[in-house]
């Protein structure tokens, strides 16, 4: 059986709203990092937080909405 997890990030980017100022990026990177050496595949995860960062800002369906472009599954 496949479980898949969704992350939503709540008012991105930071100046719509909270959680401004918080290192969100950092959190949720060490989370997929801790998943995919429990065995999640959690494809397309970068080397570091701030490449993390880079490419959420730069998607284009995270500008107008939540998107969902990496899933860890087991």
């Amino acid at each position: 059986m496949e479980k898949k997890l969704a992350i939503t990030v709540f008012n991105f980017p930071p100046d719509k709203g909270t959680p401004a100022y918080l290192n969100v990026f950092s959190s949720i990177y060490s989370v997929l990092k801790d998943l995919k050496k429990d065995g999640y595949n959690v494809e397309g995860l970068p080397e570091t937080s701030k490449a993390l960062i880079e490419e959420v800002i730069h998607d284009k369906e995270a500008q107008f909405s939540n998107p969902i472009s990496m899933l860890p599954t087991k």
